[in-house]
């Protein structure tokens, strides 16, 4: 492994497609970056989107087993993306979630 100004790094080898390549070919020459760092910054965008998004954040929970999970997924997939939007929020004072008794 190698180490630059980011910390360690690793060679990799990667096939795709003729037609994306022939696609990331003219959009490095157009922004006049190399093709490694076109593909790094790809990845690297790919892989926050990836953690933050709520799906694979469920599937990072330890306290639910892989079926609940399925099952919750199962259900979300179903909602439209108006249903997964915030509607309203509400902050509530920590001593207003005891109930008196």
């Amino acid at each position: 492994m190698k180490k630059n100004n980011r910390g360690e790094t690793q060679a990799i080898s990667l096939r795709v497609d003729v037609s994306l390549l022939e696609e990331v070919k003219k959009i490095v020459d157009t922004l006049s970056i190399s093709t490694t760092e076109f593909i790094r910054r790809a990845i690297e965008k790919e892989v926050k989107e990836t953690k933050d998004d709520f799906f694979y954040m469920l599937l990072q929970v330890d306290y639910c087993s892989e079926e609940e999970s399925n099952e919750i997924i199962k259900e979300l997939k179903t909602l439209k993306k108006e249903d997964l939007e915030v509607a309203e929020r509400i902050i509530l004072p920590l001593n207003d979630l005891y109930m008196e008794e």
